[in-house]
């Protein structure tokens, strides 16, 4: 990840735990699962049965 990109997520580790922060902070209740390279992914349960999780990613470098 490019800290530079991203220096909140830097300060906090990974995605997951700067959705989980933010969902502490405005009292949502979010469930954020673990995805491979967990620094720039996560995915967030889905609370309807059978339902994939949510999967967020942040890009890797700046685009154009």
């Amino acid at each position: 990840m490019n800290s530079d990109l991203y220096p909140d997520l830097a300060t906090v580790g990974s995605l997951a735990a700067a959705l989980e922060q933010l969902a502490a902070e405005l009292c949502i209740d979010l469930t954020v699962l673990p995805q491979d390279g967990g620094l720039v992914s996560a995915g967030i349960a889905s609370s309807v049965p059978g339902r994939r999780p949510l999967s967020v990613f942040i890009r890797l470098h700046r685009g154009q």
